[in-house]
């Protein structure tokens, strides 16, 4: 089965007010889960209904980290390796056929999966396999009916034949958008990166993204978050260790945002453009219910 839903052709309604919706009588919308991470990830998706209700035995899976930068886990620039480990697990005792681990990375390919730990943490792993997207020809067109500032854009090829998609963002600061997290980390998936940040308004282009490009599950990476100099630091580190876990990317990304000082001060998710741009035009919740869960 093709993953065709990922290009969404319906116009949809968009959301123009910026007023948290009640919350009375409403299941979470995301969860925070404290600990190890491979714990952490475990007990948050397990929280969610557990990872048999997103994944189906057989299903193609693409799980897509955050690992752009040849840089340790220690720097907080890269989605942690026990992180991505424990998701392919998941995916793989939920009877998954296989999985691939993909991300178009901004640094050498080979120096970014062996700094990040990546090729350590599932070398004997069977089922799974990594891409390092760095050739155009893993890429296809395809349009952005409900974009403001895109119009079509260059996807990944795997992510529109995958039956699932399980994005594991890094919780980290960048210097041109406040903070890199679901949303923002969806720039993994995209061929020609430099258009989105010279050509067009980088956030409402990020939430024109996001209409095409939906996640069956986020889970945010806050075991440890890059909290100045990002994207690629070295700088300031927090041992948040925590993980945040959602069907809806804004949601995860919202309570992300309030997990720690970014830049030196108290963010709020109503503070960052691009989070305010996706709200608005009906990506998912800006202002989410949560609950925290101990491991």
């Amino acid at each position: 089965m093709q993953r065709r839903e990922f290009i969404k052709l319906s116009a949809g309604v968009a959301l123009g007010m910026l007023l948290p919706p009640p919350l009375w009588g409403k299941e979470p919308d995301a969860i925070v889960a404290r600990g190890d991470p491979e714990k952490a990830v475990h007990v948050a998706v397990e929280a969610l209904g557990g990872m048999g209700s997103v994944v189906r035995p057989g299903d193609t899976v693409l799980v897509k980290p955050n690992i752009s930068f040849a840089r340790p886990p220690e720097w907080a620039a890269t989605t942690h390796p026990l992180v991505i480990r424990e998701m392919v697990r998941m995916c793989l005792e939920a009877g998954a056929r296989r999985v691939l681990v993909a991300d178009h990375t901004l640094h050498n390919p080979k120096r970014c999966v062996s700094r990040t730990g990546l090729k350590e943490a599932l070398d004997g792993i069977e089922g799974v396999s990594i891409l390092t997207a760095n050739v155009e020809r893993f890429y296809r067109e395809v349009p952005v009916p409900r974009g403001k500032a895109l119009r079509r854009v260059k996807l990944l090829k795997a992510l529109l034949d995958v039956d699932k998609v399980i994005h594991v963002p890094v919780a980290k600061s960048h210097s041109a958008t406040g903070v890199s997290l679901g949303i923002k980390g969806m720039l993994g998936l995209v061929w020609d990166r430099g258009f989105f940040h010279r050509e067009v308004d980088l956030h409402q282009a990020l939430a024109d993204l996001a209409t095409v490009v939906r996640a069956d599950l986020t889970i945010v990476d806050a075991s440890r978050a890059l909290l100045t100099k990002g994207p690629g630091g070295p700088g300031e580190v927090a041992h948040l260790k925590a993980v945040v876990a959602s069907r809806d990317v804004l949601a995860a990304d919202a309570v992300a945002v309030g997990l720690a000082p970014w830049w030196g001060k108290a963010t709020k998710s109503q503070d960052i453009e691009h989070l305010v741009a996706a709200h608005r035009m009906g990506i998912g919740n800006l202002f989410p219910e949560v609950r925290e869960v101990g491991t």
